[in-house]
């Protein structure tokens, strides 16, 4: 009994090895070639066309459609922003909003957020602060 466990093991180990060389060769490999280069292949795509989503705070997704990838390589691309505040929107307290004009923006700063890491208003206020609003539009009553 003992030698039929001697024979498999053997046989594992001498089909398993080169696999696990081969493999380990390339995660050596890996480690050599720069980050940049590494994490270049990762970047998200930016194609025009394609919007972009992203939560900046728990309750604000900011969308982005890309108009022109031109200046890519620049650090900028050409896109129309929306910010929308899902938890207002969803109790019906703003309007469903539209993309803005185009303009350019820089890659770097596209995900900024102005505002607190609860959400809230960009200027760093919340809805209920703005003096505009009536207790009528409260959805109490």
């Amino acid at each position: 009994m003992g030698r039929i466990y001697k024979v498999v093991d053997t046989i594992v180990f001498i089909i398993c090895l080169p696999v696990y060389a081969v493999a380990f060769a390339l995660m050596m490999l890996a480690r050599l070639v720069p980050h940049r280069v590494r994490d270049g292949s990762r970047r998200f795509p930016l194609r025009e066309g394609r919007v972009v989503s992203r939560f900046i705070a728990r309750d604000v997704r900011r969308d982005i459609l890309v108009v022109s990838t031109a200046r890519i390589d620049e650090g900028y691309i050409t896109g129309r922003v929306r910010t929308t505040n899902l938890l207002y929107q969803y109790r019906g307290l703003v309007p469903e909003s539209e993309f803005g004009e185009s303009r350019e923006i820089r890659i770097d700063e596209m995900w900024h957020w102005t505002g607190k890491s609860w959400g809230g208003l960009p200027d760093g206020t919340s809805i209920v602060d703005h003096p505009h609003r009536q207790d009528s539009d409260s959805p109490r009553g």
